[in-house]
């Protein structure tokens, strides 16, 4: 027995709209997952402004640090009790504390 003609459209219908649904999922499930991806390996960069040292009222100067390549970093010196220095550097991603 041949399915009728407007059962037939409405099963293509509902098989197309099913299959683009599935399609626009993919993409977003794609396009979410890329954006996560690219959050995790370039964070957002964060500007330190040095007032949990102020609050604590720790002395501290804004310097900058020249590589051997030419690349500039940012930095607070504080000034030791003792003479010895300690240089701490943080991670990837990271930032000085606040």
């Amino acid at each position: 027995m041949k399915p009728k003609p407007r059962l037939r459209y409405w099963t293509n219908l509902s098989a197309a709209a099913a299959f683009s649904l599935a399609l626009v999922f993919l993409a977003l499930f794609l396009y979410g997952g890329n954006r996560w991806a690219q959050g995790y390996r370039y964070p957002p960069r964060y500007v330190s402004s040095g007032a949990w040292l102020r609050q604590n009222e720790i002395p501290y100067e804004e310097i900058e640090l020249k590589t051997a390549d030419g690349l500039v970093l940012a930095a607070w010196y504080t000034p030791p009790q003792n003479g010895s220095l300690i240089l701490v550097a943080h991670g990837y991603g990271g930032a000085r504390p606040e």
